[in-house]
């Protein structure tokens, strides 16, 4: 498991440790792109001196899924502007299905919400 992976299961070890009791045919490859993608969707840092979890470190897969996640309110609640933030991220990263996704939700979304979820995926960018 890496640096970033291991320093995120610390974090998220209730979370991890149910997965893995659960699911015990999960592999670790599995169990870590999970825990990348919890890390991601909590907004956590990993331990001082290593590496931030950044858009650079996610694949657009993995943006995409967060995205999905909030769209159908798998796992959280559905949110259509954290949606449109995640698929709009993933499609920076080359996703078509994000772009289309993104371009779904947002007949639905009001052309303020647009705004907001354009403004938290800049935001996230800044900071990440």
């Amino acid at each position: 498991m890496s640096a970033v992976a291991i320093s995120l299961s610390l974090s998220l070890n209730p979370a991890l440790a149910h997965v893995r009791q659960n699911h015990p045919n999960t592999t670790e490859q599995t169990v870590e792109k999970q825990t990348l993608i919890m890390g991601i969707m909590m907004g956590l840092q990993t331990m001082e001196n290593e590496p931030e979890i950044s858009v650079a470190t996610a694949t657009a897969e993995d943006l995409l899924e967060i995205g999905m996640k909030y769209c159908i309110g798998r796992e959280v609640s559905q949110n259509y502007v954290m949606a449109h933030k995640w698929f709009n991220l993933a499609a920076m990263k080359g996703s078509e299905s994000a772009k289309q996704y993104r371009c779904e939700i947002s007949r639905e979304m009001s052309a303020s919400d647009v705004a907001d979820a354009q403004r938290q995926a800049r935001d996230w960018l800044t900071l990440h």
